[in-house]
């Protein structure tokens, strides 16, 4: 200490020696980002994590400890468990997380309309999350929706009905309708609740138009996210908020359409969804909204054989929009189809990589091959034979850490065959034309002429390509890295 205090003290320098300091770099101004009337939100919806699987083990171990174990065994199936009884499970931590800034924004949403009394027009596939159906019925009258039916549900023990089908929005159908008799109406009741069950047809939407003090269409919240625990928390999902009101009154007309056509495709509601409806945002910005069904395919294909000579006409704009990529092209991609050649943006995607003379910079996540898994070359290089790094292939299908000798925690490859779920492409985001597909349409021919179907293109908004890009990122880099790992332990 005495050596330290006789020290003489040294100044400290300000600046560094002379001719050994860098330029400045260019002053940049921190400012919250400029308004927007394009919000993006997204699930985490990862299952396959290491996050998660160390949450589900301790959660295990604690269990198995106390006694309080119901006869689960620990391992894959305990996980499962446990995961489902999280996921359905309000103010449950590992709902909240999987559920990401969808969720909350989506909630957010529902209680502002309900605050503020002010109409409410819902499309929806399947409805059977508890947390999701009781904003809903909060609404009261100023709730009107045309509810399809979904694939599985468990809504029935929450809402307090019995009966336990199966039919995904059977139980909230009938909790929406004890509140909504078709007449006369009651104060405090959904004003209208509309079935919309088809035969061999989807009612696929997931779309909610809400409406400002005077009744008119304000904003639209269109995505890929099915209101379930699923739809929800265990698969990659999107949601687009567009604070354009002539956006919301197409969507307001859409929906009014449906309404009226109940359990049928109309003509009249044919004749709606025959055409595009393109809403001009200035210069080279522009939203283009396709509904379906579109009529059957009568269009010349964008695609070479043998994809099928003709396509409908929603995807011939989809599929040239990918054939004019000039950099690069970013997807998450559902089940566009259930076979290659199908004429799909699959298609379209593996059509484009192909083309030797145009090359292209490919990432992407696909939830399952459309046909069969291609051999390993196939994952690890583009269809034209250019090879890519073998530690980052163009296309990925999901995976898990599983069996890796203690190095990793073993996770949940998934919660159900449901892993990506998203309808979404990113086109040339970083260039000044940048193109966003997404909405609820898997971008298949199916989807375009037998559902009922909504796709949103959002040309030349650089914030909403970019902001699709780096969720495009994040889940194709979660997958890419099991990839790397398993291939290099194993070979394959």
């Amino acid at each position: 200490v005495a050596a330290v205090q006789a020290t003489t003290p040294q100044p400290v320098p300000t600046a560094p020696p002379a001719g050994s300091a860098a330029g400045w770099s260019k002053t940049v101004r921190i400012a919250p980002p400029k308004p927007s009337p394009f919000k993006p939100y997204f699930t985490k919806g990862l299952v396959a994590d290491q996050g998660l699987a160390a949450r589900l083990r301790a959660h295990q171990h604690h269990v198995t400890a106390s006694g309080a174990s119901d006869g689960v065994t620990l391992g894959t199936r305990a996980d499962h468990h446990m995961l489902s009884e999280s996921i359905h499970t309000p103010g449950d931590v590992i709902r909240a997380d999987l559920a990401g800034s969808l969720r909350l924004a989506l909630l957010q949403l529902l209680d502002e309309a309900r605050r503020d009394a002010t109409k409410v027009y819902a499309a929806l596939f399947n409805l059977t999350d508890y947390e999701l159906t009781e904003k809903l019925l909060a609404l009261g009258d100023k709730l009107n929706i045309v509810l399809a039916n979904g694939t599985e549900g468990d809504a029935e023990r929450r809402l307090g009905t019995a009966g336990g089908n199966r039919d995904d929005a059977e139980a909230s159908r009938r909790a929406l309708k004890r509140a909504a008799p078709s007449a006369p109406a009651i104060p405090g009741a959904p004003r209208q609740v509309v079935d919309r069950l088809l035969d061999g047809h989807l009612g696929h939407n997931k779309f909610v138009v809400f409406c400002d003090s005077s009744g008119n269409a304000a904003k639209v919240w269109t995505s890929s996210a099915n209101w379930t625990r699923t739809g929800l928390c265990t698969q990659t999902n999107n949601a687009l908020l567009i604070e354009i009101p002539q956006v919301a009154d197409v969507f307001l007309d859409y929906w009014k359409e449906l309404a009226q056509a109940g359990g049928e495709m109309t003509a009249q509601l044919r004749a709606f969804t025959a055409v595009p409806h393109r809403v001009p945002l200035g210069g080279a910005k522009e939203v283009t909204l396709w509904f379906a069904p579109v009529p059957a395919p009568t269009a010349p294909s964008t695609l070479p054989p043998p994809n099928p000579a003709l396509m409908p006409d929603d995807l011939v704009e989809v599929t040239t929009l990918i054939k004019r990529a000039k950099k690069a092209i970013l997807f998450l991609l559902f089940k566009p189809a259930l076979a290659d050649n199908a004429g799909s943006a699959w298609d379209a995607i593996l059509a484009r990589m192909r083309d030797q003379a145009r090359p292209i910079f490919v990432r992407g996540v696909i939830n399952n091959w459309p046909d069969q898994a291609p051999p390993e070359a196939g994952v690890a290089h583009s269809p034209s034979g250019m090879t890519a790094p073998i530690d980052a292939p163009p296309i990925i299908i999901p995976d898990a850490f599983d069996d890796l000798r203690g190095e990793v925690d073993p996770e949940l490859p998934s919660f159900s065959d449901v892993i990506v779920h998203d309808k979404l492409i990113v086109i040339d985001p970083f260039e000044s034309d940048p193109v966003v597909i997404t909405g609820a349409h898997n971008l298949g021919p199916t989807a375009s002429v037998d559902n009922d179907e909504n796709m949103v293109i959002v040309k030349g908004v650089s914030s909403v390509a970019r902001a699709y890009a780096l969720h495009v990122g994040s889940v194709y880099d979660h997958y890419r890295v099991r990839y790397v790992y398993k291939r290099r332990r194993y070979g394959a």
